[in-house]
């Protein structure tokens, strides 16, 4: 059995608002890739990493979908799971929905089992949630700018250095 990476983080956005930067694929690149989601069960994903830490492309199918709830991607060696759940408490509305709600986002990526990938994942995992986060905020990712606002090292976590935020 393949090692597994969990990560959670929260968000101060309705479920719809984060579901829209997980299957559409010009807000994929706003903070994860290069990508396309054909957003349907057995539907095509393609993803080209763009910093380099990162390993081979990810090219797959979606196994899962509920939206605005579950999003599962495979490609034969590794999967990457996207779960939301709704929570009390936001303050980002948007239009015509609820108010007041925010989103957990977990993220479950089944390893390919190489030793050291779960350190490096973690820190790649951590350095995109926090980059989905600046997303939602207004501030894609400047890819050419990535290793200075997110890079850090590999191993050592996140570097955060983004001017005016």
């Amino acid at each position: 059995m393949s090692p597994s990476l969990v990560l959670q983080r929260d968000y101060d956005f309705d479920p719809v608002v984060v579901w829209d930067a997980l299957a559409d694929d010009v807000l994929l690149e706003g903070w994860l890739a290069d990508a396309h989601v054909d957003p349907v069960a057995g539907g095509e994903v393609r993803m080209r990493w763009r910093e380099r830490h990162h390993g081979a492309d990810f090219r797959g199918e979606v196994e899962a979908l509920r939206p605005p709830e579950e999003l599962v991607m495979g490609d034969g060696r590794q999967s990457i799971a996207f779960r939301l759940e709704s929570l009390p408490g936001g303050t980002a509305a948007i239009a015509g929905g609820p108010r007041g709600r925010s989103t957990r986002l977990t993220i479950e990526v089944a390893l390919d089992g190489d030793a050291e990938r779960p350190v490096h994942a973690r820190a790649h995992w951590a350095a995109h949630l926090e980059a989905l986060a600046d997303l939602l905020h207004g501030h894609p990712v400047v890819w050419s700018e990535w290793e200075a606002d997110y890079g850090g090292s590999p191993a050592g976590g996140v570097g955060r250095a983004v001017p005016g935020r």
